[in-house]
């Protein structure tokens, strides 16, 4: 059996879902699927439950846990640092508050890395938490950080 491309599969869109991702631009997400497996329901099942979703969707979700999983382990030290060190857009990562919100940005942002080493997506992603989170304008900083942050995708990718 191929594995399913989870890329073409997920979408990730601020306004949906907390921006969680979901499949196919559906409001059923990552999470919901993986609930649905967790308490005992069959691929089959979540179709006939959902027919909007196949049993590949539901292998795409399983795929993109899985590779999330990895990237987390291997990632999320460097990617909170350099969302204190590079990206810091209030200026503030010598002050470990500063560090505890940074980290609860980790995970939402290893999830998109693991979708799409997109330089865009990421830093539009983090102009958003910015805007949105900590109601400040975009920083000039989440350039440089989304680049170093697909960056460290990209090696993955390409050392695996």
């Amino acid at each position: 059996m191929a594995a399913v491309d989870y890329r073409r599969v997920l979408t990730f869109e601020p306004g949906k879902r907390s921006g969680q991702p979901c499949i196919r631009g559906i409001r059923i997400t990552v999470g919901d699927v993986l609930s649905y497996l967790a308490g005992g329901m069959s691929p089959e099942e979540i179709v006939e439950d959902f027919p909007d979703l196949s049993v590949d969707d539901v292998r795409a979700c399983l795929a993109f846990a899985a590779d999330r999983e990895d990237v987390y382990a291997a990632i999320a030290p460097e990617v909170d640092r350099i969302l204190r060190e590079v990206w810091d857009p209030i200026g503030v990562n010598d002050q470990p508050e500063a560090r505890d919100e940074y980290r609860t940005y980790v995970p939402a942002i290893v999830s998109r890395l693991v979708a799409s080493d997109d330089e865009a997506k990421i830093a539009g992603y983090l102009n958003g938490i910015a805007a949105e989170r900590m109601g400040i304008s975009p920083p000039p900083t989440s350039a440089d950080a989304a680049a170093q942050l697909s960056r460290l995708v990209r090696k993955g990718h390409d050392a695996g």
